[in-house]
Order: structure tokens, then sequence, then C-alpha cells
């Protein structure tokens, strides 16, 4: 036990019982009788010390009138080792046993970025969280509480003419459409095809039936292997009385309207020296709207040599209006896709179910919850309702009040019940003796602190105490140790010092830093609390040397002695500030690291804290 526990202050309820190993969670009860063997009169006692160990440790040795005996310890306080994570404390019973009650603060975290870590009433809960909540960096949270890439085809990518994003059992894939599928924008009269290559993008093929048609009834129309061809037909009749020459030209007008063809947007026909031609407008201007077709997703234009194309556009959108898909052009194809679920709409509801409706909920994080502390927002078919609490849901909490602990009240069956009250453990830390801090506590005196994981008053800080409190306090990159486990074991090899302790190499610094360091106090206060003491508690080297020769023993063992550590430490690169992140790197920190870390793992941490290290070059 690293303090001492000034027990003395426990109203005593004298007992007797057999003598016994001490145990972290022993049952035994109060016995009756002296402290003795079996068979052996009363054991003589001038102080507790002088009395054997008891077989639980709930059950406290006494030494009243010059004999050993034993009196159970008060109910609540919390044993000394504890199961971590499982939502369940082993605390005594008051009557020398012990007992498990539930801890719903003693939370499991599962890892799972799609549901929440809570206990309820000493059991784990893990509920996922509102479907398509985010997850690790791209992916999205679906119904059963996984993290997946894609709920729907729509966190897949945007679609094209030739490829078609698809979500398969929350994982992303593409259809391809088939090579020589033909596309749907095309250049009409280019003696070419666009069409799909079978990969998802679009390539151009011969087309030989694309004839590019130039309005002249003296040329010949065709293609030739992809190529466009006009050729001249000399001596064919032209116009109202013209005849065709060698160059392909009608000749022999009087005015535009002699020549063949038609006048349109864009083109004119002319009369110019007895030859029939056109005026020709710029390429790739558009036709008026009234010659427009709107939400088709291609904008007509001429291609300036009198044809009208089809020109691809992404702003001719296909407006449905329907909040819940999307307009979208893909390629010359207009297209109106579900919305994800959850994107906002006002059409009858306020979000989308991904399948193309407006509703009023997909969970019930979208409904309000109705009134009562034990009714809560259900969410069906799209309709928001109510529904009972989980049972044991806190629906008031606890409270203390003149000497009295009020329990949280918890939720059953839709029903508020009252948690029930009990007046305080005198003299006993923690929440049983109604205290929200150790300053409350009228059992601590004057130099003494209380250490909530025990429930006593200690003459000096603990390490339970102090790591509790650093690993709240201290995060990201401001964390100290890789563990409450590297935290706890490396405490073990630091000086207790006291209670009052603001500077030193000692648990009692360090946890007096821990406690300075939440909020804004982190930056300050977290160097001062961490293993390495930063200059406040304990010089660098000194904190580490004292816990390398306490951690690194044995065959583990890398310096002869504190000196030639202290040697070793002052070659090292002090930059950058330690903190539990720096893992690799030629510095004091990276061997600070793996010291803390061989406090649990000597074997496999010791041999990177010297210069030769293997990782921390």
């Amino acid at each position: 036990m690293r303090a001492s526990r000034f027990l003395f202050l426990v109203p005593l309820l004298v007992g007797f019982a057999a003598c016994g190993d001490d145990g972290p969670t022993g049952g035994g009860g109060a016995g009756a009788g002296n402290t003795g063997g079996e068979g052996a009169g009363p054991i003589p006692c001038d102080a507790v010390e002088d009395c054997p160990a008891t077989a639980s440790e709930c059950l406290l040795r006494t030494c009243e009138g010059g004999f050993c005996g034993t009196t159970p310890a008060a109910a609540g306080i919390p044993a000394k080792t504890q199961a971590l994570e499982d939502c369940k404390r082993i605390e005594c019973d008051g009557a020398g046993s012990s007992q498990t009650v539930p801890d719903d603060d003693d939370i499991k975290n599962d890892n799972n970025a799609c549901t929440t870590d809570a206990c309820n009433m000493g059991e784990q809960v893990h509920d996922p969280l509102a479907v398509g909540t985010a997850c690790d960096e791209t992916g999205v949270c679906d119904p059963t509480g996984s993290c997946v890439e894609c709920l729907n085809a729509t966190d897949c990518g945007t679609p094209t003419e030739c490829s078609t994003p698809v979500c398969d059992d929350g994982v992303c894939g593409t259809e391809l459409v088939e090579a020589g599928t033909p596309v749907g924008a095309q250049t009409t009269g280019n003696c070419k095809v666009a069409v799909c290559d079978g990969s998802g993008n679009t390539t151009e093929e011969n087309d030989d039936a694309d004839i590019f048609d130039d309005s002249n009834p003296c040329t010949l129309d065709g293609c030739n292997a992809g190529t466009p061809t006009n050729v001249a037909q000399p001596g064919t009749p032209c116009g109202a009385n013209g005849t065709c020459d060698d160059q392909g030209q009608c000749v022999g007008c009087l005015a535009p309207e002699d020549c063949p063809g038609t006048d349109d947007f864009c083109k004119t026909r002319t009369c110019i020296n007895d030859v029939c031609g056109f005026n020709f407008t710029a390429p790739n201007t558009p036709l008026p709207a009234a010659d427009q077709t709107a939400g088709n997703c291609v904008t007509a234009v001429c291609d300036g040599v009198g044809v009208i194309q089809q020109q691809t556009t992404s702003t001719d959108l296909p407006v449905d209006g329907n909040d819940c898909t999307l307009d979208q052009c893909v390629g010359a194809s207009p297209m109106n896709p579900n919305a994800a679920q959850g994107a906002a709409c006002n059409m009858g509801g306020s979000v989308c179910d991904g399948m193309g409706d407006c509703v009023e909920c997909n969970t019930p994080a979208n409904c309000t919850d109705p009134p009562g502390a034990c009714v809560v927002a259900s969410c069906t078919g799209g309709m928001c309702g109510s529904q009972n609490a989980a049972n044991g849901t806190v629906c008031a909490a606890g409270s203390c009040a003149g000497g009295v602990q009020q329990a949280a009240d918890t939720c059953q069956a839709g029903a508020c019940i009252d948690g029930g009250s009990q007046p305080c453990t005198p003299y006993v830390c923690g929440p049983s003796a109604c205290t929200t801090s150790c300053a409350n506590d009228p059992g601590c005196m004057s130099g003494f602190v209380c250490d909530t994981g025990l429930g006593e008053c200690t003459s000096g800080p603990t390490c339970t105490e102090y790591c509790n409190t650093i690993e709240a306090n201290c995060t990201g990159s401001l964390d100290q140790y890789g563990s409450l486990a590297q935290c706890l074991e490396t405490c073990s090899h630091m000086p207790d010092g006291t209670a009052t302790d603001t500077s030193g190499n000692t648990v009692g610094c360090r946890a007096y830093h821990a406690l300075a360091s939440a909020g804004a106090g982190a930056a300050t206060h977290c160097p001062h609390a961490g293993p390495t003491g930063a200059g406040v508690c304990g010089a660098t080297c000194e904190s580490f040397c004292a816990i390398a020769q306490g951690a690194c023993t044995g065959a583990n063992q890398q310096f002869a002695s504190v000196g030639d550590c202290m040697t070793a430490c002052a070659a090292y690169n002090m930059a950058p500030q330690y903190s539990a992140s720096t893992t690799t790197g030629n510095s004091y920190a990276c061997r600070m690291y793996h010291l803390t870390a061989a406090a649990v793992d000597p074997a496999g941490h010791c041999p990177h804290i010297v210069a030769a290290s293997p990782t921390c070059m």
C-alpha cells in the first residue's frame, strides 16, 4: 500500500474473526471472538499494526482493550483492485464483505465510431448513432452501428453516361457500360460516333453513315473511313435557273431566292456575281430561347458552317421540383437521383428518407422529445412519435443536503422512480460520504487528502487519484501517458511526497499540477504533471533516472547506477517537448515514452531508453 490509511476516523464496530491473508475483495464477515489461530487465545496488541491481516479488505483490524479484533469497513468504500471499464464497482457492504454494484461512470470505449459508449445500471450500452453520421475519415454510420463506405449510390460519386456508382453492402463499386454503346452527346455529320470504351470513359469510332450535309446541291456528300467528303457535281441543275460548275457552285442566279436551300438562324443564302452561296453564323452561337428545350442538358448552337448542333451543358438542369431528388446532368442525359438520407427538405416533412420522399424523421434524433422525464421521441415509418425511456435512465440527478445523500431517480417502465436516500457515512470519502470533492469531506484532517478511488483519507497522494486526474485533463498533444496502466506503473517508481507539494520529484507535486491542468491550465500544468516533471516536479534527468532504475531491473537493467543514467540522459536531445505521442526519433521525449511503457512491459521497452536505442535514433 502506497500511503498510510488513517482508519481510526471510522466508528469502530468491534467484532472478531480468524486470521487470514489480505485479499482484494474477500467476502469474510466480522467474526465472533478475538483474532487468534484455531484453538488459540486472544492476541494481545498495543496498536492495530500488531494484529494479523484479515481475510478481506472490507474487514478491518482493531486493537481494543489490549486485544486484536475486527470491525467491518464502512459501506461504500471501493475495493483497491477493480476491473476497469466494466460498468461495475466492487465495494464494501458494511458487514465485512464485498459486493459488486453498478458504476455507470466506469464506461468502456468499444472503439467503434458509430456507437455510443455508456453504462446503464451496471450494463454496457453501445447504441448505434444516427444513420448517416460521419465516421472515421470518409465513412458513414449504417443502421447496425457499423462504419461503412456508403449507404446508397449517391455516397459513391457522380454517375456518367459510361459508368454508374453503386453501393453494395456498404462498399462502393462501379457498373461500367458495355464498350461500343453510343452516348447521348453526338456531333452531327462528322462521320464519327461517340461511344463508351468499357472502362467508364468515352471514345470516337468511325461512322460513315453520319454524313455531313453541306446544303449544297452541287456536291455529293459522303464519308470515307471516318472523313467527310463533298465531291463537286458539274452540270447538275440547281436553284431556279442555275447549273452546277466544276467548283461545286451554283451559277446563273439573279437573287438569293433563286438559290437552292432554305434560310435559318445558322445560314442565309446569297447571290453574288451570279454565283449562289451562304452566309454562316459564327460557331458556338446559341440559338434563340424559343428554339431551345429547357432541362435537357444540351444547348442548340451553330457549328459555323450552317449546321445546328447540340452542345452538352451543366447549367440546363432537369428541375423536377422535388426537394428529395437531385437535379443533375450526366453528359447529355438529364437525371434526378434520390438525395441522401438526412438531406433537408420542406415538402410535408423536414428530412429526406433516401428514397426520394420528404418525411418527418429517419431516426428519433430528428424529432423533439415529448414532455416527461421518462418519455423520449421515437421514429416509425418516417413519422415522429414517443416511447418510454430506457429503464435506468437518470430522470433526476442525485444530491446531498443536510447530511443526507439522495440517490439519482431513474426511469422504470416510463415512470421516474425515487432513488431513495440515506444518511452520509461519516469520515469516509467519495460519493457514499455525500461529497463531490475531497475538500468537502470533514473526515480528512489538515495535511491529509481524500483518495476517492479507495474511499479513505490518506497522509499522501495516491497513484490512483493522480492517474485518473491526469488522464482526464491532459489529452491530445498534451497526453502524458500511453494508457492508464502505464501511468499507474510509472507512478509506483516515484517518491510519494505529500499532499501539499507543488514542486519536487514527487507524486504529490504531479497530483497538484494534474488537478491544476483542468481546462485552460492544461498547456501550463500538464508538462509539470507528467513523468518528466518538466523542471518543476523534478529535473528532467532526475525524473527519468528515478523511474529507469525502478522499472528496468534484473535482465532488463540498462544503467549500472543512477550516476551512469544521469550522464547518459544529459546527452539526450531535449527537443521536442515531451508528450506520449513521441514514440520515435533521437530525443529525450522518445526515450521517456518508452520508459513509461517499460513500466508495464520492461522486456519490450527498456532497450529503447538508452543512447543506442534501435527505435529512438
